[in-house]
């Protein structure tokens, strides 16, 4: 027996089907600065302790960030069957604990935020952002970001702090412009022109000058001031 046909002559749409769990032992963690939100499936959470906390369901948790804080929190993942972690890349509050959960063997996924705020009905409260998380990471809905080996890690820290110094290079050198003595004396060197060469001999100058300045500031004191112009109403 064919289907029904609607008067536009069109099939209509299949039900959609229900997702599927591809990691049913995934956590959720949101980072902040001073605390971090962690979420697990409902039915993998254990027991909550004496003094439960009245305002969190028993499969939700907040951490301190110290490391004795962060041990506990691996651990509470580790008493809850939890196998794979997503957390979102906020600053830099994530290394911390992004290093310790991959020491404790867990198998963690760095996300970046713009995936979980596109997808709509996100939450907006702490508590029910991790749970969200650790549901899309549940169905298999976030990407995990690239990260390099630790070696890797290592370098492209030293390149990248490398490549800060040499852009904040000229804003230096116009600092050292506008702290030597602008009284149209012609300067001992050309920092510009030097930097790219002779560091030590630049060094020496530079240390010079600021000699130089000092010893003209300790010239303008302000009994000087005081004097000439007591003069000057003595005068008057």
């Amino acid at each position: 027996m064919t289907p029904r046909r609607t008067k536009n002559l069109r099939m209509p749409p299949p039900p959609p089907e229900p997702l599927t769990q591809i990691h049913p032992h995934a956590a959720g963690i949101d980072i902040h600065l001073d605390e971090h939100w962690v979420a697990v499936p409902p039915d993998s959470a254990i027991p909550p302790s004496a003094d439960p906390p009245s305002n969190l369901p028993p499969h939700v948790r907040k951490f301190r960030t110290c490391t004795a804080d962060l041990e506990m929190l691996a651990d509470w993942l580790t008493a809850c069957g939890i196998t794979t972690v997503a957390m979102e890349s906020t600053g830099i509050y994530w290394i911390p604990l992004f290093e310790l959960l991959e020491r404790r063997g867990f198998q963690v996924n760095l996300i970046d935020p713009r995936q979980t705020k596109h997808v709509p009905g996100r939450p907006k409260s702490d508590c029910l952002d991790c749970q969200w998380i650790q549901r899309l990471h549940s169905y298999g809905l976030l990407a995990p970001s690239f990260r390099p080996a630790d070696d890797v890690v290592v370098l492209r820290s030293y390149l990248r702090q490398r490549l800060m110094l040499i852009s904040y290079g000229s804003q230096h050198v116009a600092h050292m412009h506008k702290a030597l003595p602008p009284d149209g004396h012609s300067l001992l060197f050309n920092p510009c022109r030097q930097f790219a060469g002779r560091r030590l001999e630049v060094r020496f100058r530079l240390y010079a000058h600021l000699w130089l300045f000092l010893l003209r500031f300790q010239n303008q004191t302000p009994s000087h001031h005081c004097t000439s112009k007591c003069g000057k109403n003595a005068s008057r």
